[in-house]
């Protein structure tokens, strides 16, 4: 969820079979940024963001599981 200039963006999460969350938090605000600085729009940024933490959590462990930019595409475009 973001609020921007007044108004209130949502974009719901991915459902995966969670292993682990440590770290989704972190690659989430990794994936908010990157948006951020490609100049998408906020559902955009929302949804990369949430695609990005989905995606670290099917794999054990804070670092281990990060997701490249070539898995978070396709997984998109799939759900």
């Amino acid at each position: 969820m973001a609020w921007v200039e007044g108004e209130i963006f949502y974009a719901g999460g991915f459902n995966v079979k969670t292993l682990d969350t440590t770290g989704a938090g972190d690659v989430f605000h990794g994936g908010f940024i990157y948006g951020l600085l490609q100049n998408w729009g906020v559902e955009k940024i929302l949804r990369f963001a949430n695609a990005a933490a989905a995606l670290k959590c099917l794999d054990l462990g804070g670092r281990r599981g990060i997701p490249t930019l070539e898995k978070i595409r396709p997984f998109m475009m799939s759900s």
